[in-house]
């Protein structure tokens, strides 16, 4: 009876291990090393586009405690975007795919518009959809 609890309990390990190791993280750093701007951890602003009262604030403080830097929060210039997406402001893919995948939406939500001078990475626009994201879905994960 020992030996089988042992088995069983080295198979739970092993697979937790492997869907740790295998689950992707974002990751709050540049990664492609060759940026010009002041700090190597990607710079963002959460911009609420849905109308709901602080939700902005809310995501602004999942992605800082994960690492990123969010320069700014604001209303977007509507509040009636129904899908969360990313804006693209450096050029650089892989960053803009880690702010996407921090708070659980697909690379597809990814619209690219290069603004250099703004010295941001990217701008993360709040839709309807936001209780779907990750810094909302988290703690029911937890509980």
């Amino acid at each position: 009876m020992g030996l089988v609890v042992a088995v069983a309990l080295v198979g739970i390990l092993a697979w937790a291990f492997f869907s740790r190791v295998s689950t992707e993280r974002p990751d709050p750093r540049r990664l492609d090393g060759e940026d010009v701007r002041a700090s190597d951890i990607i710079q963002i602003e959460v911009l609420n586009g849905c109308g709901v009262e602080g939700i902005a604030r809310s995501v602004r403080d999942y992605y800082v405690e994960l690492g990123f830097d969010v320069v700014a929060v604001d209303n977007y210039s509507r509040m009636d975007v129904e899908n969360t997406f990313v804006i693209d402001r450096s050029g650089n893919n892989d960053t803009a795919r880690q702010v996407a995948l921090a708070i659980g939406i697909p690379d597809s939500t990814i619209v690219v518009d290069i603004k250099p001078e703004y010295y941001l990475d990217a701008v993360v626009v709040l839709g309807r959809d936001y209780a779907d994201l990750s810094p909302f879905t988290q703690g029911e994960k937890k509980r």
